[in-house]
């Protein structure tokens, strides 16, 4: 949290449980995503800090700066798998 341009993910959350993590990822995309699971920030730190919760869910996640300064976040879900 912060002012847009650092804003950030706290560190006491960033590494939690990865049913904290959900629910805040899924929370943020409700907020600041798009239908097609994109996120776009002014914060490349908050850019960084949500590629590093959809890695620890098992999703693959793309940063891209637009002209503007705008970071999109890209995040793929990846189907659940069982053995």
């Amino acid at each position: 949290f912060g002012y847009s341009d650092t804003k950030r993910v706290p560190a006491r959350y960033l590494y939690n449980k990865k049913e904290y993590l959900r629910a805040f990822l899924d929370s943020y995309m409700l907020g600041d995503g798009d239908d097609r699971n994109v996120i776009t920030t002014k914060s490349k730190y908050m850019a960084d800090d949500l590629q590093i919760i959809a890695l620890q869910l098992g999703m693959t996640a793309s940063i891209n700066q637009k002209e503007n300064g705008l970071y999109r976040v890209g995040i793929i879900k990846r189907p659940e798998r069982s053995i």
